[in-house]
């Protein structure tokens, strides 16, 4: 299930909510826990998944950085 990342628009108070795209698409009713506002923005971070029967998370996307041979810089 994704993790969505969102700060209050009032308060600047960061959380997130786990949600099926379904539910993300229908609309999300989301209330700062601090201020009690509805005023959200959402925010973005890199995507990471799980692989294996272990749970281990791998990042594959997101911060990487141009490195060397990372074929993003010319």
């Amino acid at each position: 299930m994704p993790t969505y990342e969102y700060r209050c628009s009032e308060c600047g108070h960061p959380f997130e909510v786990r949600a099926t795209i379904a539910n993300k698409e229908k609309g999300l009713d989301l209330v700062c826990e601090k201020c009690g506002s509805k005023e959200m923005q959402q925010g973005f971070s890199g995507i990471s998944f799980v692989t294996g029967t272990s749970g281990t998370r791998n990042t594959s996307f997101g911060g990487g950085g141009c490195g060397s041979g990372s074929g993003c810089c010319s």
